[in-house]
């Protein structure tokens, strides 16, 4: 018998601020970067309003969408992953993250090139499946706002 697979449908965001650096999100406990976001919700009526939600539960941090970078699929045994990309940037600060379980986390701003070099150094000590597929998709997005923000 052959098993559909589940679709789940998330949004990654590239959060920039005034002086053109990028935010990563590290988890102080796994030790890894990664980009906000996070999967798209009831809640939410569309991809852009999931990811503005995301991040300001993450980051804490209120942007606004300044460009939609693109959609990246992996796929695994029993699940599709669907990801939908946007560069942000920050038009306001909240005072605390919104989302308790993110206390583990820590917002990081850096250059482009240095955020990209942190998510494939990640990449390489971190190199087992799951994680494999988790950084090759924030790479993915990365490289997209790279030739974007050049420009």
């Amino acid at each position: 018998m052959i098993r559909k697979k589940e679709i789940r449908k998330a949004v990654r965001a590239i959060v920039t601020d005034a002086e053109h650096k990028i935010l990563l999100v590290f988890d102080t406990y796994k030790n890894y970067y990664s980009l906000p976001g996070g999967g798209v919700e009831e809640i939410d009526r569309t991809d852009e309003e999931a990811i503005i939600r995301e991040v300001m539960e993450e980051t804490g941090y209120i942007t606004r969408i300044i460009f939609d970078l693109d959609y990246y699929q992996e796929e695994s045994e029993k699940r599709i992953n669907k990801s939908h990309g946007f560069i942000t940037k920050v038009i306001n600060v909240k005072s605390k993250k919104l989302n308790m379980d993110e206390q583990n986390f820590e917002n990081v701003w850096m250059p482009l090139e240095e955020a990209i070099l942190k998510i494939k150094q990640d990449l390489n000590n971190h190199n087992y499946s799951k994680f494999k597929s988790f950084f090759e998709r924030e790479l993915f997005f990365l490289e997209k706002a790279k030739i974007y923000l050049q420009n």
